[in-house]
């Protein structure tokens, strides 16, 4: 197939080349046939000298340069019919039985004939190119060729001897059809097969234009033969020179000893005659040495095809070891050998270049290369009088290997050699990427076993932290329900649901941190912080039978800049952890401040209760971290009052730390960066215009909400400050309305039926609609608030909804829409 495409590409080039070679082995057989050998038309045209053009070329020539062989075998056809014989001067057309009629024929038969074999051998080239590798194809179909030929041959031959017996005894005497036609017409039939067998052989073998060169450089071999036999150096001539190309073939490679053949038989022929003389039957020595003749010729073709495909394999076996050997030395896989007897080792190159070592060597010198347990195991796997195979995994200390480590694993095996010493084959791999890769994957795996059991615990607690203040909830609605409406059970509604509304607020702080508001800093006075956080928690310290004290500085009525809220909140889970958890008397809020240009603040809140275990401290601002390894056994809180005070605090530069009381109890200390404002309390500005008691009375309001019971409550809040407000139950419906009737504003929960709350806003900012939009949620975690952003959104609420909050912002929204809603006539 290569050589194909070599032709399609370069067709002139190659078919000057082929012609050159079929006219030159043409004229030299022909000229060697008419003056030395058998002149006999009949024999010569059985099949004719240049039979092979047609073969060869119609296996090699594309489709359609198949008319190149065609034409180079009409050329080459009657060149036998014009060289006269030596015998009687004459050349073929000059014999009367000869006629056109003839000549036509035998050209036809001829054409036939070769192009069959050449077509099947093509055919059969086909059928095994995708069963088989594609030398031992090209193999095969020179085998196949021969054997093509000799059947095509010799229904010739049988054809001709049949046409030969309607001819008259004159005709059949002219054109050499005598009593031994058949015999000797099989002797050339198999000289023939050999000839283009040979010819396809060195066509597939001499790749290269420097392998034909040295092929030409050493055929005149042949002539030198012919010139020994003429000066009596000669056994039996045929046989000497058939020998001869067998032994070239044998100790020669294969491209050098076929082209060689090819260009010296000719050569040989011509001048000796030998190859195309006939032996006839009534001389049975020279019959049988030229039978000898043609079967060494037959196995000067099969020899070097036998050669060439060992030497193909071979070729191919050693090239697939260097690949396997390159892929092995990627693979940081060594070979090594020990010899238990004399205490000696032999390493390849891999195993030098891993373990540092030399080619040989003594086998301490293997074992000095580990310390240890390892040592002593690679020692033992080295002593004489084992058997079977062993496995070891080793490690040393290595400068390349990332950690210093190297991990190898050794795999031995044991023998004994033929001279009785006992060797032991190894196997070294170098492990030490996959010893990492497990070690990161244990690590890893003990992360996400860490966080299963933290998700385990977030659960519990948010199962226990819901549950309490929703089941005190239920149970005061029942007892309101029952007519039993009491000042105490509003305060008890009230702080039930405060506590549930700081669970969530906590647990979104901790799953959600990047969702935090940002950090807003403004001018206050610790002393006042102080007071507000002891008012607010005071009540629920007494009902635990405890008093906050504050134990504040001279300059903590001085104003400071910072996030006020932020700080209010580290606080206040503090007081609030000291109130469920320390069982103490009294809770001191302090303040003070460092000495020197830094203005450091110092905030502490200690307690006179159980304290903390020291083996515990180190757990306490962890995530849901309450004492014992059961949350649901603990007193109420969420697990998370620490955490969140300490990352308020780092979040504003500052640090938080637990410290131990002299009187004892539990202790924790609030280092922030607090720069003094020069102002006092006295001097602040005005507080902004609270306009929670705003009334919207021409504001129309759309609320989409499929939760029946939230649409209600909500509905009846809004009523109280809105004109008009329509509920719908879900997002398509709430579209069609805004559609037919559009609002001034839109409150949108996430999740609904049929359309989302997210996809709502879209297909509203879509249709070019640009009123306010509030979306609500309600969910702790996820990413509710970014979609809603995405979306278009221009402010996103927590429920439940903050009135306060939305009255204000309406108050900022009321004039514009208003005057919109004006100017389209509502």
């Amino acid at each position: 197939m290569r050589i194909r495409d070599m032709l399609a590409e370069k067709p002139v080039f190659f078919s000057m080349a082929y012609l050159a070679v079929v006219f030159f082995w043409t004229a030299m057989m022909s000229y060697s046939a008419a003056k030395l050998g058998d002149p006999s038309p009949a024999l010569n045209l059985t099949p004719h000298i240049a039979h092979f053009t047609m073969i060869i070329g119609i296996l090699l020539y594309p489709k359609r340069l198949l008319w190149v062989p065609v034409v180079a075998f009409a050329l080459v056809y009657l060149i036998p019919f014009s060289i006269p014989a030596s015998d009687n001067n004459l050349n073929w057309f000059q014999i009367a039985a000869m006629t056109p009629q003839i000549i036509a024929l035998k050209f036809l038969s001829i054409l036939i004939a070769g192009a069959l074999v050449g077509f099947s051998a093509r055919l059969f080239c086909t059928l095994i190119e995708d069963r088989i590798s594609p030398y031992v194809a090209d193999l095969l179909t020179v085998l196949g060729v021969f054997a093509a030929f000799l059947v095509s041959s010799f229904v010739q031959l049988a054809l001709d001897w049949q046409f030969a017996q309607h001819l008259s005894p004159q005709a059949q005497l002219d054109l050499g059809f005598c009593a031994d036609f058949l015999h000797l017409g099989t002797e050339r039939i198999l000289r023939g097969g050999a000839v283009v067998s040979g010819f396809l052989l060195a066509i597939l073998e001499i790749s290269s234009r420097a392998a034909l060169r040295r092929a030409i450089f050493l055929s005149p071999v042949f002539p030198l033969l012919a010139l020994l036999q003429s000066n009596g150096f000669a056994l039996y001539a045929p046989l000497d020179a058939a020998i001869l190309s067998l032994l070239m073939v044998v100790v020669l490679p294969v491209p050098l000893a076929i082209g060689s053949c090819i260009v010296g038989v000719p050569m040989y022929s011509a001048l000796t005659g030998n190859f195309v003389k006939s032996t006839h039957l009534h001389d049975a020595s020279a019959d049988m040495l030229e039978h000898y003749s043609i079967m060494i010729m037959l196995l000067t073709v099969l020899v070097p095809t036998l050669r060439a495909y060992i030497q193909h394999d071979l070729r191919h076996r050693m090239a697939s070891l260097r690949r396997l050997s390159m892929v092995r030395d990627f693979a940081d896989t060594g070979l090594l050998s020990f010899n238990l007897d004399h205490h000696r080792f032999r390493a390849d190159a891999s195993t030098q270049r891993i373990f540092t070592l030399p080619a040989e060597g003594n086998a301490n010198l293997f074992i000095d290369l580990f310390e240890g347990e390892h040592r002593k195991n690679i020692a033992n796997a080295l002593k004489t009088n084992r058997c079977g195979s062993v496995t070891l995994l080793l490690s040393r200390k290595s400068a390349t290997s990332e950690g210093g480590e190297q991990v190898l694993r050794i795999y031995l095996w044991y023998e004994t050699a033929p001279s009785g010493e006992q060797v032991a084959y190894g196997l070294a791999l170098d492990v030490s990427a996959e010893h990492d890769q497990e070690r990161a994957l244990q690590e890893t795996l003990g992360e996400l076993s860490s966080r299963q059991e933290r998700q385990r615990q977030l659960f519990s607690i948010i199962s226990h932290e819901l549950r309490t203040p929703a089941s005190v909830i239920s149970m005061l609605v029942h007892d309101i329900e029952h007519g039993n409406l009491k000042e105490s059970s509003l305060r008890q509604l009230r702080d039930a649901t405060g506590q549930l509304m700081s669970t969530l607020a906590d647990m979104r702080q901790t799953v959600n941190p990047t969702q935090n508001l940002p950090i807003t800093k403004v001018n206050f006075a610790p002393a006042e912080l102080a007071e507000s956080i002891r008012n607010m928690f005071e009540p629920q310290a007494q009902e635990h039978g405890m008093q906050i004290r504050l134990n504040l500085c001279d300059s903590a009525r001085l104003l400071r800049n910072n996030d006020q809220m932020r700080i209010r909140q580290a606080l206040t889970n503090l007081v609030r952890n000291a109130i469920i958890h320390s069982k103490g008397t009294q809770i001191i809020i302090g303040f003070g401040m460092t000495e020197g240009p830094e203005q450091t603040s110092i905030w502490t809140v200690q307690d006179d209760g159980i304290g903390i275990a020291p083996q515990d401290v180190t757990r306490l601002f962890q995530p849901f971290e309450r004492g014992l390894q059961d949350p649901r056994s603990q007193a109420d809180g969420s697990g998370l009052g620490l955490f969140i005070a300490k990352s308020s605090a780092e979040a504003l530069g500052g640090s938080l730390t637990y410290f131990a009381p002299t009187e004892g109890g539990a202790g924790y200390r609030m280092q922030l960066p607090d720069p003094i404002v020069l102002q006092t309390l006295q001097k602040q500005s005005v507080a902004p215009k609270d306009n929670s008691a705003a009334r919207f009375p021409e504001l129309y309001v759309l609320l989409a909400e499929d939760n029946q019971l939230v649409a209600e409550v909500t509905s009846a809040l809004l009523a109280k400050f809105v004109g008009r407000i329509e509920v719908a139950g879900n997002g398509r419906l709430a579209l069609e309305m805004m559609c037919a009737d559009p609002p001034d504003v839109l409150i949108t929960d996430l999740f609904m039926p049929e359309i989302d709350g997210d996809d709502l806003v879209r297909q509203i900012r879509g249709l070019g609609m640009t009123l306010p939009i509030v979306g609500a949620t309600a969910a702790v975690v996820g990413d509710d608030v970014e979609r809603f952003r995405a979306a278009g959104a221009d402010l996103v609420m927590s429920k439940p909804l903050d009135f306060r909050e939305l009255r204000n912002i309406l108050s900022k929204i009321v004039p514009k829409s208003a005057s919109v809603k004006t100017a389209g006539n509502r």
